[in-house]
């Protein structure tokens, strides 16, 4: 959203070896096949809204409640909500850098 920016509560600034706990956390929520899917799906589409991300990825409303619990709370994903819809978008730049941290040069 143009002028409007939505801050994670994880920093993407650097993540430090201190933080190897929530690098497998958000490892944990790219593991599972329908997450993973999920944050593909935004990465090529950008921000989506609920049932947009439900319809594509062919899984129910509710299913995608609880994965969206998920990767908000790894922070991969920002959400917003504007009425009754619900918003997702990527949060690339924590995506970025946690896999910098494993192929950066030591």
């Amino acid at each position: 959203m143009p002028g409007h920016e939505i801050r994670s509560t994880f920093s993407t600034a650097a993540i430090a070896k201190s933080d190897t706990e929530q690098r497998a956390k958000i490892f944990a929520s790219l593991a599972d096949p329908t997450r993973l899917g999920i944050v593909e799906l935004l990465s090529v589409q950008g921000e989506m809204s609920s049932s947009e991300i439900a319809n594509q990825a062919e899984i129910s409303l509710a299913l995608l409640c609880h994965h969206s619990k998920i990767l908000s709370e790894s922070g991969l994903v920002h959400t917003r909500k504007d009425g009754q819809t619900r918003y997702y978008r990527l949060n690339q730049d924590l995506l970025a850098v946690c896999f910098e941290s494993l192929v950066a040069p030591k």
